[in-house]
């Protein structure tokens, strides 16, 4: 660029979101062994976020 010269750049900015909303569904009893429960977790952000469940000790 020479003196006096202007460029226009396009540039993102990346912002980390926390976890919007977490939700365990169930009725009584929430859990029983070796039966499905629904975990939900829900979150945005750039880059889209990914999700990892746990159980027990890691």
């Amino acid at each position: 660029l020479e003196t006096g010269e202007s460029r226009d750049y396009p540039i993102s900015v990346i912002v980390s979101k926390p976890i919007s909303e977490t939700r365990i569904s169930c009725v009584n009893p929430c859990a029983i062994e070796k039966k499905t429960a629904t975990l939900t977790c829900e979150a945005s952000g750039l880059p889209s976020p990914r999700y990892s469940w746990f159980y027990g000790s890691v």
